[in-house]
């Protein structure tokens, strides 16, 4: 860690005791920050930056999705169906699974790699 990344951290820690008391005190933001001599452009800056923090130490990281190729997706390919359209004789036997997630829909068959499925899962899930 940096020294300009520990005195942030500093400042941080600080920061984070003042919006406990700010709380603690009954007091809106800028009572308190008029009271302790603050300005409410610090106490926003800094809750902010918190925020921030926070963000970063707990949101999951992005899922990257790789993307087939094309030989890929020729390998891979599912069938188009229009609602009521009957399956041709190519997907008589493939087992089709349906992934609704609000109103995005996902049908893959069973030649989907397993590795693409759950990394189109996990994309999906942290969209």
């Amino acid at each position: 860690m940096s020294m300009n990344q520990k005195i942030h951290q500093l400042k941080l820690n600080e920061w984070t005791a003042r919006f406990s008391e700010q709380k603690a005190s009954g007091l809106s933001a800028r009572q308190w920050c008029a009271q302790n001599g603050f300005t409410i452009y610090a106490y926003n800056y800094w809750k902010h930056q918190l925020k921030e923090e926070l963000a970063e130490r707990l949101l999951p990281e992005i899922v990257p999705l790789s993307v087939p190729s094309v030989s890929d997706m020729a390998e891979t390919a599912l069938p188009i169906q229009t609602p009521g359209a009957e399956c041709r004789a190519n997907c008589a036997n493939r087992a089709i699974a349906k992934l609704t997630i609000g109103d995005a829909s996902i049908e893959v068959d069973d030649q989907v790699s397993e590795a693409f499925l759950l990394s189109l899962i996990k994309a999906v899930r942290h969209a």
